[in-house]
């Protein structure tokens, strides 16, 4: 099997266990922070999203057969703020941010594109985007993605907003 195919599925499977592990303990979107967000995100996509404040982000299982394959390390799980899950995100407390809604927004963002693409081929873009980006987290394009319109909302001029699930559509070519 492919290396990267084999790491795509390691990373299904983990993704889809953390989220049947946090979800049933994870909370809504705090109404002050939705109020300030729906303005960019689909009513749908707000009720689905839930949040979980977790000690530390752990690195997936699977990290050693990864190297063992030739896969780098270059994603440290542990020094990330936030993960998401499809529809759940993990929030470190290990890892404080200064812009909570910007984190906020940021992983959001990751929702909307689990949402179009799947969990299945969300994953397999992450995967083979980071391989081909020199296994660079910040080559990934999904994370590009995520961070351009994260830094877009963060110098938005009060009133002004955009459709966040369009601009990924037409990222994504969806």
């Amino acid at each position: 099997m492919d290396p990267l195919d084999w790491l795509a599925e390691q990373a299904v499977a983990w993704v889809t266990s953390l989220r049947t592990v946090h979800r049933p303990h994870s909370q809504i979107l705090p109404p002050a922070q939705r109020g300030r967000l729906e303005p960019f995100f689909d009513v749908m996509t707000l009720d689905r999203a839930r949040f979980r404040v977790v000690p530390i982000i752990e690195n997936p299982p699977f990290l050693t057969q990864a190297q063992e394959l030739g896969i780098p390390p270059a994603i440290d799980f542990t020094q990330m703020s936030g993960l998401t899950l499809d529809d759940t995100v993990l929030l470190s407390e290990h890892r404080p941010v200064d812009n909570f809604l910007a984190l906020l927004f940021h992983e959001l963002v990751h929702i909307v594109q689990y949402e179009i693409l799947g969990v299945n081929e969300f994953l397999r873009q992450y995967v083979v985007g980071f391989a081909e980006g020199g296994f660079d987290y910040n080559a990934i394009p999904l994370e590009r993605q995520a961070y351009e319109l994260q830094r877009r909302f963060e110098i938005l001029p009060p009133g002004m907003t955009f459709s966040v699930r369009e601009d990924i559509r037409r990222f994504l070519g969806a």
